[in-house]
């Protein structure tokens, strides 16, 4: 089982009902969806109950916790084997889930895997380039080539790494402090990613 995570801080309830919708399409079936409230700006409780399914677990962080612990307390929670994020305005091809269970099914020294994006939006582009767990440790030494929005983790990954709340660009740090774990980026796009004017620092927002 897969266990998708995602954290609402400010959501706009259309981009959130096409996010969870994207999930809920997923051609791979068999996961558990957490969702905190970590200030989403309306009732989020309510607003999840209207998908009817009971993989939706609505989670209340109490308000905005930072997007960290907010992170690292879904990973907590989680019963799956595989750990995914889904942010709360992007969406997720349908094939998603089961290419990248695949990739970790296929390459059991893998601990986490991502892929490319296509930005969407405020303007239309491709992003990414697919690499190997060897040049992924490589780049890691100058830039942040892995796309945070698309990783899939092992929950066990998940335990003995987690995010530094001290660090505002967290993915970078993170992936950086554990750039010798093995990583694959795939040479697929598997996710559509909203970009809007004033969006360009929404990872780190909630």
């Amino acid at each position: 089982m897969i266990t998708v995570i995602t954290s609402c801080y400010n959501s706009n309830p259309e981009h959130l009902r096409e996010s969870i919708n994207s999930i809920l399409g997923q051609t791979y079936q068999d996961f558990e969806f957490l969702i905190a409230d970590n200030g989403a700006g309306l009732n989020l409780k309510e607003f999840l109950a209207q998908f009817n399914d009971s993989r939706i677990k609505y989670i209340d962080n109490g308000g905005n916790i930072g997007p960290t612990k907010s992170y690292d307390n879904l990973a907590e929670l989680a019963k799956g084997k595989y750990v995914a994020l889904q942010d709360h305005d992007d969406i997720s091809l349908p094939d998603r889930l089961e290419v990248e269970k695949q990739a970790l099914d296929n390459e059991p020294k893998l601990m986490s895997v991502s892929g490319k994006i296509h930005i969407f939006g405020k303007y239309e582009k491709d992003d990414g380039e697919g690499m190997s767990p060897e040049r992924v440790k490589e780049e890691l030494i100058f830039w942040q080539p892995i796309k945070q929005p698309t990783f899939m983790k092992r929950k066990s990954f998940c335990k003995k790494y987690k995010y530094n709340p001290e660090f505002m660009i967290y993915d970078y740090e993170f992936w950086s402090r554990t750039r010798k774990v093995p990583h694959r980026i795939l040479d697929k796009i598997v996710l559509k990613y909203r970009k809007s004017a004033g969006n360009s620092t929404k990872e780190r927002a909630h």
